[in-house]
């Protein structure tokens, strides 16, 4: 079973970067803010993937 509180925890410092970046109001930070979501996404799906297939 995945520990949930500590993906949540990933996943809020991951959207709190994004935001931030966000703040800036810089559009060339779009692809890079995109990125952190993206891998954001990925990396929690495979947390979950990965620690159902060890039980």
């Amino acid at each position: 079973m995945p520990d949930y509180k500590k993906l949540y925890a990933y996943l809020v410092g991951e959207i709190d970067k994004a935001l931030t970046l966000m703040d800036t109001e810089n559009l060339l930070l779009f692809g890079e803010i995109k990125d952190i979501l993206q891998n954001a996404l990925l990396e929690a799906e495979d947390r979950v993937i990965s620690s159902e297939e060890s039980q």
